[in-house]
């Protein structure tokens, strides 16, 4: 996973293990990561998806399971 200053790139393009594609923005509490189908329109709100500086992923209320160690970067950046 390519990083910047420790965390995920700033609308940097990731894949959850799922193959769901998703948009990082960094946030105080960690990082939003938002459906790119759901993006830029969802902008404002919580992601749907939100990484734990410990790197835990939670969706919907819930740990997913997945860490931010198994995201995949695309080297895609969302505009």
């Amino acid at each position: 996973m390519s990083t910047r200053k420790g965390g995920l790139r700033n609308f940097g393009v990731y894949l959850l293990p799922d193959g769901t594609e998703v948009v990082a923005v960094p946030e105080v509490d960690g990082c939003h990561l938002f459906r790119l189908d759901h993006w830029p329109a969802n902008s404002r709100r919580l992601g749907d998806y939100v990484v734990y500086r410990s790197g835990l992923i939670r969706s919907k209320g819930r740990l997913t399971g997945w860490r931010s160690k198994d995201l995949k970067d695309t080297g895609r950046t969302a505009r």
